[in-house]
């Protein structure tokens, strides 16, 4: 006969060692990663689109020749500016530090017995 009543997952074990804890090490480094990553795409394609129109500027300026290459060039220059803009005027950042806040306190062993 299998006793049920005995297995508790939320519980320590009869070893008293605390059950593992639920998040693991590796999606707080895969989630730094990305941001990391991330991060330097935008700032390629920023530097991109500052590269792009130093180049218009410099060759074909004089001649007004190549034109389209103002507003792409712009268009790159200002999309990772308003990107970064955005996530840390919305707040995300402070809500994502909360969060590694809240999961790096170990929560309370709770002891039905109390």
């Amino acid at each position: 006969m299998i006793n049920v009543l005995s297995v508790a997952t939320d519980e320590p074990g009869q070893d008293g060692k605390d059950p593992p804890e639920p998040h693991c090490e590796a999606s707080t480094g895969r989630h730094k990663a990305w941001v990391v990553l991330a991060s330097g795409g935008l700032l390629l394609v920023g530097i991109g689109g500052a590269v792009l129109l130093a180049w218009w500027a410099l060759s074909f300026h004089q001649y007004n020749e190549q034109l389209w290459m103002v507003p792409v060039g712009l268009v790159l220059v200002g999309t990772p500016v308003l990107g970064w803009l955005s996530v840390f005027s919305s707040g995300g950042c402070q809500s994502l530090e909360r969060v590694q806040a809240a999961t790096a306190k170990s929560p309370p062993s709770l002891d039905p017995e109390r």
